[in-house]
């Protein structure tokens, strides 16, 4: 329960503060000092997608842990999206932000010991979440086209809660292939 009531003040919120930080040309713990700065930084904070990899994730624990900084229209679930819940994250964040897509991405699970159930390689292909995902926004992308609530090249995080230290370096040797 604290590791995910943790994960968006400790993870996303220093991460969020240094893209705004850098739009602005400041420094990170200035950006709440202007009405700008907390502007982009809500703004920026409303175009992030949290996507539960299983239900070990406890994706409706971290919603609810974050109550008026994340709302159910930039949470999934599930790995499993259909059409139609792509449409309706779209157009939720074009009524408030016109225009705009999700920029970031963070996908959630609760444990790896191994890696390998994230990414993997199997007679040359890529398998596992990370693959899975992967397809599921080529193929959603393409059949959507501008009603896809995804920018092209968003910022793509990987979050477990608790990971092995051979995990860690067994995800990090796949993610630079």
């Amino acid at each position: 329960q604290c590791l995910i009531e943790a994960f968006v003040p400790e993870v996303v919120t220093p991460y969020l503060r240094n893209v705004v930080a850098a739009e602005l040309g400041c420094a990170p713990y200035e950006i709440w000092s202007t009405d700008e700065g907390n502007a982009r930084f809500n703004t920026r904070l409303r175009r992030t997608l949290f996507v539960g990899m299983s239900d070990g994730s406890r994706i409706d624990v971290l919603r609810r842990a974050n109550p008026k900084r994340v709302s159910q229209e930039q949470v999934l679930p599930m790995l499993n999206v259909d059409d139609e819940k792509w449409v309706d994250l779209n157009k939720s964040l074009q009524e408030e932000q016109p225009g705009e897509k999700f920029d970031s991405v963070y996908l959630i699970d609760d444990f790896t010991a191994s890696g390998t159930t994230f990414i993997r390689q199997k007679e040359g292909a890529w398998k596992g979440k990370l693959a899975k995902f992967n397809d599921l926004v080529d193929k959603a992308r393409g059949r959507l086209g501008d009603d896809f609530p995804l920018k092209g090249g968003y910022a793509l995080h990987i979050h477990h809660y608790i990971s092995s230290q051979k995990a860690h370096e067994t995800l990090m040797d796949r993610l630079k292939v």
